[in-house]
């Protein structure tokens, strides 16, 4: 399918408000009609070039499950088998159930070459999130006209909950129920299980500090 462009819609524009002049100065009515000719002549021309332009490959990359609520990059890899460049906007057919950034986006396939753009996706409904063709406008040589075409194939991927987020909720469910049974975690300067070095003990040491065995060695008390 052919879709003019916004080139092709200024042009036709500009001459209709010519067309407009032209009724008052009768003159110039031939160079209207060459002038009209002219762009209806290249507009057919360049049609037949758009239809004949080869589709090019493409190809989605994204994981088989994607976390809820998370996002992630999807890659769309485009791979031009013909002698021209390709002037390509692309917009990746995504489930509905999820919110994208970067869509649609314009890219440049090289010829015998290929090109990869990324866009971002977070789903937000569990489940299978199913993504459709990929639909590709390709701009003509002329810029007149957009051929719409698809490629790539439809996809299927789990969407599952958040794990990491589930556990960041334990954790805190767990310190909580601690929390209601007195059990406070504290954290003080010179205290814990760990210590680098002994020294004699100094007033305002807290007990807990005291080495006992080290102390009975020594003959004084020794603080971790």
């Amino acid at each position: 399918m052919l879709i003019p462009s916004r080139r092709l819609l200024l042009l036709a524009a500009l001459l209709a408000v010519a067309g407009i002049g032209v009724s008052f100065m009768p003159a110039l009515a031939t160079v209207w009609i060459a002038a009209a000719a002219v762009l209806l002549a290249a507009a057919a021309f360049d049609a037949v070039l758009a239809l004949n332009m080869q589709t090019p490959a493409a190809h989605r990359v994204v994981p088989g499950s994607l976390p809820l609520g998370v996002g992630h990059d999807v890659g769309i890899r485009l791979a031009n088998g013909g002698r021209l460049a390709l002037r390509v906007t692309v917009h990746d057919h995504h489930p509905p159930a999820a919110q994208v950034e970067g869509q649609p986006q314009p890219v440049v396939v090289p010829a015998k070459g290929w090109a990869e753009l990324r866009y971002r996706l977070r789903p937000i409904e569990r489940g299978d999130a199913k993504f459709g063709s990929i639909e590709l406008r390709l701009n003509s040589q002329f810029g007149l006209w957009q051929a719409s075409r698809t490629a790539g194939e439809p996809q299927v991927v789990r969407v599952y909950p958040d794990f990491s987020e589930l556990t960041k909720f334990a954790v805190l469910a767990t310190d909580n129920r601690l929390s209601q049974i007195g059990v406070l975690q504290r954290r003080r300067r010179g205290e814990g299980l760990d210590f680098h070095q002994l020294r004699e003990y100094r007033e305002g040491d807290s007990q807990r500090q005291i080495d006992w065995k080290a102390a009975t060695r020594m003959g004084r008390l020794i603080s971790r």
